[in-house]
């Protein structure tokens, strides 16, 4: 029974992983789909979330290796053991899934947040500053 669950399991993964190959690069490159897809499932079979894959592959799509995707997926777990999975996401969404800008960011917010400041102020201020925490403090003062 474990071994059926898990064969389907692969089963689904392999199609997803196609399926978002196919929609990337159209049915013209099998071999491209084939090597699209075999690394979407290797990155989800390490334990990543397959939305974050996802937005790695897509992110990194003309990156033959996995590299710069395995990067921003550590990136990202590293973000998400420091601050909730929702100010992540909205972190990444607002400076084009860029870690670092995102990690700044973030750290830029937090240390605001405990001088009591509103969370719409504080998220405006260091979208005016370019992530600069002193000169965002400057424009809540």
């Amino acid at each position: 029974m474990h071994i059926m669950a898990r064969q389907q399991q692969e089963s689904h993964l392999q199609n997803e992983a196609i399926l978002l190959a196919t929609q990337l690069f159209g049915q013209s490159n099998q071999s491209l789909i084939q090597e699209f897809a075999r690394d979407y499932q290797s990155l989800v079979e390490l334990g990543y979330p397959s939305a974050r894959v996802k937005q790695a592959m897509l992110l990194f799509r003309s990156d033959p290796s996995n590299e710069k995707r395995i990067d921003y997926l550590v990136a990202c777990e590293c973000l998400l053991q420091e601050y909730p999975n929702q100010e992540v996401q909205e972190a990444l969404n607002t400076f084009n899934q860029n870690v670092q800008v995102a990690k700044a960011y973030l750290n830029g917010f937090r240390t605001l947040l405990e001088f009591g400041f509103p969370k719409g102020d504080i998220k405006a201020a260091l979208l005016m500053s370019n992530n600069d925490p002193h000169l965002a403090l400057q424009h809540l003062l």
